[in-house]
């Protein structure tokens, strides 16, 4: 925790933080040598009315994204950080919007492994309802994150040229080929307030129960693959030695 167990500012909070991560590295490839490694840590800055963590202010959220510069560029290896948590202690506006932010930094930086989905409280709590809202936002990020495709087709000439001044493209192929191209929501609501009010007048947060309800209810998760079964049985057998090869 910056200001507790490393230095409070971002720089020195990385500085020490790469050191260890590099010290576990060689720890790591000394015990099993070409073992895969992802590099990560988790510096919030302490805050010095609570004493607690700053789960997701934004100076942990710019470090994490220095730190995961520093894998990437660095040393050309994956990187490990947060998203989607917050220190609220309930699913409220708070949570929303660390959980939110947070998911979006993680987009940017490029982490490879997102940790913490879900979690309150500085992450001594986990919320589903969270989780399912996360899902939520992750869609979209990754949807931001595929930029704009410009080629022929997307730039869409002929379709403009086939509608003209002061028509609509509802009804053109061009349309029709690519609404469904565009990202879809799961609980979020799109329509007018009328249809809102006929439909329950649901928040998100609602919405979100409902749909882990339905989860629960009814999800079954797909079988793991029988080789990739058996290779996770092999590799808990050769655990249970102390090597894992």
């Amino acid at each position: 925790m910056a200001g507790g167990t490393s230095p409070v500012t971002m720089a020195g909070a990385i500085t020490q933080a790469n050191a260890e991560i590099l010290a576990g590295l060689v720890i790591h490839q000394l015990k099993n040598p070409g073992a895969p490694f992802i590099f990560g840590a988790g510096m919030s800055p302490m805050d010095m009315q609570s004493m607690q963590p700053t789960y997701s202010s934004p100076e942990a959220m710019v470090a994490q994204a220095g730190v995961c510069q520093i894998g990437r560029c660095l040393y050309d290896l994956p990187t490990w950080g947060f998203g989607g948590c917050s220190a609220a202690k309930l699913v409220d506006e708070q949570a929303v919007n660390e959980a939110a932010s947070y998911i979006m930094m993680a987009g940017w930086m490029g982490t490879n492994l997102v940790h913490d989905v879900g979690y309150l409280e500085f992450g001594l709590t986990y919320s589903f309802d969270l989780l399912v809202m996360c899902d939520e936002f992750i869609g979209q990020v990754r949807r931001m994150m595929e930029g704009i495709r410009v080629d022929q087709e997307h730039l869409a000439l002929d379709a403009i040229k086939r509608v003209g001044p002061g028509g609509h493209f509802l009804q053109d192929d061009h349309t029709l080929n690519h609404f469904r191209d565009n990202w879809k929501p799961g609980i979020t609501d799109r329509s007018t307030h009328e249809t809102w009010t006929a439909a329950g007048a649901t928040t998100m947060g609602q919405r979100a129960k409902e749909k882990i309800k339905l989860i629960l209810e009814s999800h079954k998760p797909e079988p793991l693959d029988p080789e990739v079964d058996k290779e996770i049985d092999g590799i808990l057998k050769t655990a249970k030695t102390g090597y894992i090869l």
